[in-house]
């Protein structure tokens, strides 16, 4: 995971406090788990896009915008949405090795 999509990840679960519930929308809306990690990515980049883009009322403001959206550009957020669904959804939904504490196979 690259130092933009940690910081991403970061900010999420310490600042949104409505990423549970967020999370349990996914799993009511949609059943099937990769297209769940899909769409709920696909919205999450789009949210954060509007959320951070917005042109700001400095002098660099344009500085600031292009270096916004480069970073977003490297930002994984698969892997973001990934994570949020592991880790705010339902119990169920993780894998046995994860509630057992242990790593996944690397065979």
């Amino acid at each position: 995971m690259n130092d933009e999509t940690r910081a991403v990840l970061r900010c999420m679960l310490r600042d949104y406090a409505d990423c549970a519930e967020t999370v349990q929308e996914w799993f009511d809306a949609v059943a099937d788990p990769r297209e769940r990690v899909r769409a709920f990515a696909k919205q999450l980049e789009q949210d954060f896009k509007e959320d951070c883009c917005r042109p700001a009322r400095r002098k660099d403001a344009g500085l600031v915008e292009l270096l916004i959206a480069a970073a977003i550009l490297r930002v994984d957020f698969v892997a973001i949405a990934r994570r949020l669904i592991r880790r705010l959804g339902p119990r169920s939904a993780r894998p046995a090795w994860e509630l057992a504490g242990m790593a996944p196979s690397v065979n």
